[in-house]
């Protein structure tokens, strides 16, 4: 059996995928591919990778990032009650979490409710399960959560994260709405496919005082993973797929921060627009 990579997939689907549902509304094409051997279904925005799920074993991460953020909460012996996903793609994360830690009490804020019918139609999202229809940033702000042990942020559009959900307001929220010892991770683009990657990583340690960061060199993604409590935040090895993955832990008191870092600014609510047009992006 054929084991992908996510470099495999993430610029769009394998030549062996078979397109079985595809829609475009205002802004972009949603379109879900499954192939075979393995046993996998994809979900695309665009040609954009959002989502993977091993339909034979759910449980088990396709993703990279996936697999890291799990991978490092174990090695730090977390063990949730609470989850909160923002952005809900093909569940991998969902399933994953569940099968790490089955007595999860698992909800998800998903803006898009099309993403919302493909997860139960496609990638085994159970009929009950906790899944809100909000915008992340304003479904926190709004409603009432049990202090969250858990959270993912993997909010992406068909090119990038929302800027809303760049800022240092939002990450301060996040903050608020943490437990005491609760972790966050962000699944950004990394530098190479990001002009403001050191801008999200300034802004993440103003707010939480350091960031462990995971890396896949063969894939577009670093997974930021941030705690509540910074001491917890610590260097840790993670396996996956026969490969040693070691996390790189960023202070922002420390002197030695890469310069991509050290020079850039806190994104805040007033500065997004005018830090965002200097890389010809907008909000």
């Amino acid at each position: 059996m054929k084991r992908y990579h996510m470099s495999d997939l993430q610029d769009g689907p394998p030549p062996q995928a078979t397109l079985i549902h595809e829609y475009q509304d205002d802004f972009e094409w949603l379109r879900v591919c499954e192939t075979q051997d393995p046993h996998l279904k994809l979900l695309y925005f665009e040609d954009s990778l959002h989502g993977a799920l091993d339909c034979n074993e759910p449980g088990t991460p396709v993703l990279s990032y996936v697999a890291l953020y799990l991978g490092y909460l174990r090695r730090r012996g977390v063990t949730p009650q609470t989850m909160l996903m923002g952005g809900l793609g093909g569940c991998g994360f969902w399933h994953a979490a569940n099968a790490f830690w089955p007595n999860l009490d698992r909800t998800c804020i998903e803006i898009n409710g099309r993403v919302i019918d493909l997860a139960r139609a496609h990638f085994q999202l159970e009929a009950d399960a906790a899944v809100i229809e909000d915008d992340l940033r304003h479904g926190l702000a709004s409603r009432d959560f049990a202090p969250i042990d858990v959270m993912l942020c993997d909010c992406y559009g068909a090119i990038d994260l929302p800027p809303h959900l760049m800022t240092h307001e939002f990450m301060a929220l996040i903050k608020t709405r943490l437990s005491p010892r609760g972790f966050a991770a962000f699944n950004l683009a990394d530098e190479e496919a990001n002009a403001v990657l050191g801008f999200q990583l300034r802004t993440l340690l103003a707010v939480f005082g350091r960031v462990a960061l995971l890396r896949d060199p063969e894939a577009a993604n670093v997974a930021a993973i941030v705690c509540r409590d910074p001491q917890a935040v610590v260097t840790e090895e993670v396996h996956w797929q026969n490969t040693l993955y070691v996390a790189q832990v960023l202070d922002e008191n420390s002197t030695s921060l890469p310069a991509f870092v050290a020079e850039a600014e806190v994104l805040t609510d007033e500065n997004l627009a005018d830090t965002l047009d200097q890389f010809g992006l907008c909000c």
